[in-house]
């Protein structure tokens, strides 16, 4: 499996504008015996960049405010998930929209003190 999924990665690579950053990094190079020591590791984590397809408050209204409303609900209702959230400028909006619930807040804070929701 580990092969496949690093034919994978290659083939993705390849077919976009990582390739250079790839074959330059030396992933191209490695042989199958240092392939079978990788661990690979999946990071939920959001990017959503301010104002790029939106001005900032639509963009918050399209897309921010539910992403991170869900993803405290996922992560309260899972306790083995964990979540990056990386444009902090966003969270003001969202702690302080009045349909931000008391609740939410609360779990929010919970999430940051265990550590599965890191900003």
């Amino acid at each position: 499996h580990t092969h496949t999924f690093i034919n994978q990665l290659h083939a993705f690579a390849a077919s976009t504008r990582m390739a250079w950053a790839w074959r330059h990094a030396g992933v191209a190079l490695l042989t199958a015996s240092v392939y079978a020591e990788l661990v690979g590791h999946l990071v939920p984590h959001s990017h959503c960049d301010p104002g790029y397809r939106a001005t900032y408050h639509g963009y918050y209204e399209t897309w921010v405010r539910h992403i991170i409303s869900t993803t405290v609900a996922a992560l309260s209702a899972h306790r083995d998930r964990r979540f990056i959230w990386e444009e902090t400028s966003f969270l003001s909006l969202w702690w302080e929209d009045e349909r931000t619930t008391s609740l939410q807040r609360e779990e929010f804070r919970s999430l940051l003190a265990e550590g599965r929701l890191e900003l």
